[in-house]
């Protein structure tokens, strides 16, 4: 299958607390991200785009790869929804 996701911490390991906006109590920790990540990311989309494995799959994987992609983001579509309320105060 094309497509290879590798979460990782930013590079420094540093985090920032982000708040909710209507309490001010903490919601998330996100990665601190510099400019060595960024690259890094950069590097790596790079390579992933020079393999050519997405280019080279028959149609048919590439439709069922993007059909099982949105099949999750339906299953978890509330997911970003009640971060986003959560995050902007403003209902679903």
């Amino acid at each position: 299958m094309a497509g290879n996701i590798d979460l990782r911490p930013s590079l420094h390991r540093l985090l920032n607390d982000h708040p909710r906006i209507g309490t001010g109590t903490d919601l998330a920790q996100v990665a601190a991200c510099g400019s060595e990540d960024v690259d890094l990311a950069a590097l790596k989309a790079r390579e992933a785009f020079d393999e050519g494995r997405w280019r080279r799959l028959h149609p048919t994987e590439r439709k069922d790869v993007m059909i099982r992609l949105c099949k999750l983001m339906t299953r978890n579509a509330r997911d970003p929804a009640v971060m986003e309320s959560l995050d902007t105060g403003k209902a679903i």
